[in-house]
């Protein structure tokens, strides 16, 4: 396992034994061990709630914020980041998803224009 950042791994090491369900999870609060922590387990709840790529029906119109087109399909399948990120910053107070990989896609659309009189 390689540490991200080498001067923390202590204070992060006490965070990580204290428990408080809401920040550990259930892995934890079920172990037996009273000052250790199952890997394992910590890793398949972290996989189960990380953020993963889901398929996203996106509509172009709200996407695009136009409404004086008309767009065919009016609407894409998409993956985006769904559920949990499991990126908590330091003590759980902040957490949001944090896109590794931007991909560009390009798909050939149909614009009709409306003409407003």
């Amino acid at each position: 396992m390689k540490y991200l950042e080498p001067e923390r791994w202590q204070l992060d090491m006490e965070e990580l034994y204290k428990p408080t369900w809401h920040i550990l999870g259930k892995s934890f609060i079920h172990n037996k061990k009273a000052r250790g922590a199952d890997l394992n387990l910590l890793r398949e709840e972290v996989r189960l709630y990380s953020c993963t790529p889901r398929n996203f029906s996106v509509s172009l119109r709200e996407e695009l914020k136009r409404t004086d087109a008309i767009f065919w399909p009016s609407c894409l399948l998409v993956k985006r980041c769904g559920g949990n990120c499991a990126c908590c910053s330091h003590r759980c107070y902040d957490c949001q998803c944090v896109p590794a990989r931007v991909t560009k896609k390009y798909h050939e659309v149909h614009v009709g224009f409306i003409i407003k009189q």
